[in-house]
């Protein structure tokens, strides 16, 4: 079962006065105010737009057969081999998986918008807003490194205003960087170049466009 928790937005949901008066199936107002006092917030651990099953598929359908297609490019494919340590297209097809995921996650990409802090409560007005609300994700690109298969997504001004990540990594004012471990250094010789990605995607001719999934 996927668990779906509905919390209304009228400014009364916790005025039992209110509530008493309100409710339509006769509930007696000591069990409304018992609950009101028994309610617990719930708190996210990130906020983000969450695809539909059927997306999902579509979506993990369409960046295999472009991971095969970009294999059968010479350049490419010995640049993934070199990071990867495969070196045959059926084990190169499987470096990426979804095993390691929790069940709940399994069918479901999605687009982070914000990580939430330890002891952050404070929810913008704007992702309030778009709490619960269907969106459109325009996917622009795919995007290939030694760890994930992701897909590139160019957000409306909307979607902008609620987004919170720092795709930059850059130094945040008042925030300590971690310490950085001394055993990968920060620039990753072992990830494919740009240009035999390019070389591989151009020769493929892309042939399908995905848009608004």
């Amino acid at each position: 079962y996927t668990i779906i928790l509905v919390e209304p937005r009228t400014p009364w949901k916790f005025n039992v006065d209110e509530l008493v008066l309100k409710n339509t199936h006769s509930v007696d107002g000591a069990v409304i105010k018992a609950r009101a006092k028994d309610w617990q917030e719930v708190q996210p651990n990130y906020y983000g737009w969450f695809l539909n099953p059927a997306d999902t598929s579509l979506l993990l359908e369409f960046g295999d057969s472009w991971l095969e297609k970009c294999l059968s490019n010479k350049e490419f494919f010995e640049d993934f081999s070199k990071y990867s340590n495969r070196y045959n297209l059926r084990s190169m097809h499987n470096f990426y998986s979804r095993e390691g995921m929790s069940r709940s996650s399994w069918d479901k990409c999605h687009c982070t918008a914000r990580f939430v802090k330890k002891g952050d409560t404070v929810e913008s007005s704007e992702e309030v807003d778009m709490l619960g609300l269907a969106s459109n994700l325009h996917i622009t690109g795919l995007v290939i490194t030694p760890r994930t298969f992701g897909a590139r997504v160019q957000l409306t001004p909307r979607q902008l205003s609620v987004y919170s990540q720092n795709d930059n990594e850059l130094e945040l004012i008042g925030v300590s960087p971690k310490p950085r471990s001394p055993a990968r250094p920060r620039a990753q010789a072992d990830t494919p170049s740009c240009a035999s990605l390019s070389d591989a995607i151009s020769a493929c001719r892309p042939s399908i466009a995905v848009d608004n999934l």
